[in-house]
């Protein structure tokens, strides 16, 4: 399911009356029998174009890509890295590791196979809490040996600076945070509410904010007066303060979840576990 043709839809259908958009998002043109600007109804672009260039691409997913993406591992064994000092390196990502995405946030470099250490491939049936206890008080007092580096830093867009490294390994994995796919393929249709809420209320700052002042000037469309969709572009006054509300303390939660990855991250930091 494509959120962002979902949440178009139900924009125009059900949430913002259409000749208010149409009204809103259509270019403007000189007319010189009025010596000023009208609204050019005669073009080919769609308002659905328009709102996705202007409040999805240009503010919604900015917002989301700011707070939240898909955390993913990108192997480095292809990446040369550029040695600054004897205990910093630093990686230049190609955008072909990342999808064509940008990373947003870096979290660590694993060394080797350091991300899959444990016992791997290693199938017990005679399992005894007494024993993990046991084992796990041994393995705490054993040599501890670095396998990762959270002295990771991100400098430019896919350029990463990492210090404190000791060697240079041979097989690595920088863990880090991505954006979001441009049309959000990687988002659960579970979260298709919160994200239509953030579209609405977007849409609705923007409308307000661009044509409350030619309202206000007397702008007229056809020689009828716009006093109707005056009453309407009105209601949207505090919609800018409603997203920045809504996005502090809903979708900033909803983000961390809908990354499955990060999220139970988190929730092992919160409960605890072995692995």
């Amino acid at each position: 399911m494509d959120l962002i043709t979902i949440s178009l839809d139900r924009l125009r259908n059900f949430e913002i009356p259409q000749e208010v958009l149409r009204y809103a998002f259509s270019p403007t043109r000189y007319d010189p029998s009025k010596n000023g600007l009208i609204r050019d109804y005669s073009t080919g672009v769609s308002t659905d174009t328009v709102i996705r260039r202007q409040i999805i691409d240009g503010r919604v997913l900015v917002d989301m890509n700011l707070c939240s993406g898909v955390e993913v591992f990108l192997p480095l064994d292809t990446v040369r890295s550029e040695r600054v000092d004897n205990w910093t390196y630093i990686y230049r990502i190609p955008k072909e590791l990342t999808q064509g995405r940008s990373i947003t946030e870096v979290y660590g470099l694993s060394y080797g196979q350091g991300h899959t250490l444990g016992n791997v491939g290693v199938v017990s049936e005679d399992r005894s809490m007494v024993l993990e206890a046991a084992g796990a008080i041994m393995q705490s007092n054993s040599a501890w040996t670095q396998i990762q580096s959270a002295y990771c830093s991100l400098v430019a867009d896919n350029v990463v600076q990492v210090t404190n490294m000791n060697r240079v390994p041979g097989i690595s994995y920088l863990r880090c945070l991505v954006t979001h796919d441009p049309n959000l393929a990687n988002m659960s249709p579970l979260y298709l509410d919160k994200f239509h809420e953030l579209v609405v209320m977007a849409c609705k700052a923007w409308i307000f904010n661009k044509t409350i002042i030619p309202l206000d000037e007397g702008a007229i469309r056809g020689g009828a007066s716009l006093g109707r969709i005056r009453e309407v572009i009105d209601t949207f006054a505090d919609a800018n303060q409603m997203y920045k509300e809504f996005f502090i303390e809903k979708w900033r939660k909803a983000g961390v979840m809908a990354n499955k990855d990060q999220h139970r991250r988190l929730l092992r930091y919160t409960v605890g576990s072995r692995r």
